[in-house]
């Protein structure tokens, strides 16, 4: 007789579960970062200031700051524009697609940005014929204010004073531009400021 051999089944291992991969921080989006900046840069920019004051981004800290920059500057411009019966110009610190023709350029550093800017004015804008009267939000350094005087002289125009909202005494900034005969006026003038007090000087 032939004998059978009885083969016994071999278990098979149960299936282990993957290895958890260990959790990675995604890198932070840098759309809304650029978006933002944009927001900022719109707050600059004459009437496209309503986009970000009409939008979402009016909420975001970094935004509501440039749009409050913004509108001081704006509404002062129009008070003064409005109130002499003038043109009212915006220098610029980046090339728009309305800008056409020649472009007077001036070189500054910007105190907020730490970094250079260019700022901008189209020719057709100013001329020797023109009387100029810059006005500001705030001035600390007064890096700014010396590119806008530097398009003035280049227009051959003629400037006729400097508004500011608010300067920063101790900084020098005004302070260097009055000793040097410029004609500047600013509504308040902070000589000192801490965490504890600020001190405006007399007579602003």
């Amino acid at each position: 007789m032939a004998k059978q051999n009885k083969s016994k089944k071999k278990k098979r291992p149960a299936p282990q579960a993957p290895a958890a991969k260990p959790a990675q921080t995604a890198p932070a989006p840098e759309q809304p970062l650029r978006t933002a900046k944009l927001m900022a840069a719109l707050c600059y920019l004459n009437v496209l200031i309503l986009i970000p004051a009409c939008t979402k981004w009016r909420h975001d800290e970094f935004v509501k700051f440039h749009l409050n920059q913004g509108l001081v500057v704006l509404a002062l411009a129009t008070v003064c524009a409005e109130r002499y019966g003038v043109p009212m110009v915006f220098a610029k610190k980046a090339k728009s697609d309305n800008i056409e023709g020649g472009l007077y350029q001036s070189e500054i550093f910007s105190y907020t940005y730490k970094k250079k800017a260019t700022l901008i004015v189209a020719q057709e804008w100013l001329g020797p014929e023109d009387k100029v009267l810059i006005i500001d939000d705030f001035m600390a350094n007064g890096y700014a204010m010396r590119g806008l005087i530097d398009i003035v002289n280049k227009a051959g125009a003629e400037l006729a004073g400097i508004g500011v909202a608010v300067e920063k005494g101790f900084q020098r900034g005004g302070d260097s531009l009055r000793e040097e005969g410029y004609n500047i006026h600013s509504l308040a003038i902070i000589d000192e400021a801490n965490e504890h007090h600020i001190r405006f000087r007399e007579g602003t």
